[in-house]
């Protein structure tokens, strides 16, 4: 039901944000850079689907996403970890225009997240194999992580942090079924990792916050 409803809200709301983005400045550049964003992903997705079939030029691609700039600082500890690992092409996702400067990320290719509307991400991303996923804090994209799941990506949350007045602990009829495409959920410390419990039933464990631990 929660997935439905979420769904249903996207649809009614889209055409309201279409039309706002003609007249406010904020809506405006957001739109703007979710349309360029597009545009340079498709090309990046060209490109690396035409790589892969060369000898050599198959390693796994790891998708990061991180909100905003405080987010952006757990992404990007945990790209240096993932890359002192194992040789990876990483992208890097952010959805917030607070962060301006795309081109500081250290990764394959970064860009600004679209809308989470049911029906982009097929036709977006659906020949580019995806082996991990990772967002972090609270912040997941429902329709984004059912899609993944079905092409067989792993999809995780780390540094896991949900406050004990959540609106998704009040409300987790709705909120439950946005995390079950989850393999799993690394939370802060025990306690958000007993308020993720209430509204996940995988596994979820503590592995601290990727800035700091």
């Amino acid at each position: 039901m929660g997935h439905f409803l979420y769904n249903l809200a996207l649809t009614f709301l889209y055409p309201l944000y279409r039309l706002l983005a003609l007249f406010h400045p904020g809506l405006k550049r957001f739109r703007k850079t979710r349309k360029e964003s597009e545009r340079q992903f498709r090309r990046f997705r060209s490109t690396e689907v035409k790589m892969r079939k060369l000898p050599g030029e198959n390693k796994p691609i790891v998708w990061l996403h991180a909100a905003s700039a405080g987010e952006l600082d757990q992404a990007t500890a945990l790209l240096r970890e993932i890359r002192s690992r194992q040789e990876v092409t990483i992208i890097v996702s952010v959805f917030s225009t607070s962060v301006s400067n795309l081109a500081s990320i250290d990764c394959d290719f970064a860009f600004y997240l679209p809308l989470d509307l049911p029906w982009k991400w097929h036709g977006l991303i659906r020949r580019l194999p995806i082996r991990t996923f990772i967002t972090s804090t609270w912040d997941v994209f429902p329709n984004l992580l059912r899609f993944l799941r079905s092409k067989g990506t792993r999809c995780y949350l780390s540094s896991a942090a949900l406050g004990p007045n959540s609106s998704r602990l009040r409300s987790r009829w709705f909120f439950r079924s946005h995390y079950r495409s989850l393999q799993g959920i690394g939370a802060v410390d025990e306690a958000n990792a007993e308020r993720f419990r209430q509204l996940y039933d995988g596994p979820v464990e503590v592995t601290g916050d990727t800035r700091y631990d």
